[in-house]
């Protein structure tokens, strides 16, 4: 698992959502 230069993190309950530095939004299951 890759880890990119994150802009911003969170954790919404069983789901994790980060930005990453394009500011693209991505969720993980």
């Amino acid at each position: 698992m890759n880890i990119w230069r994150l802009h911003g993190m969170k954790f919404i309950g069983n789901w994790r959502w980060f930005i990453d530095q394009d500011g693209c939004l991505r969720l993980w299951n």
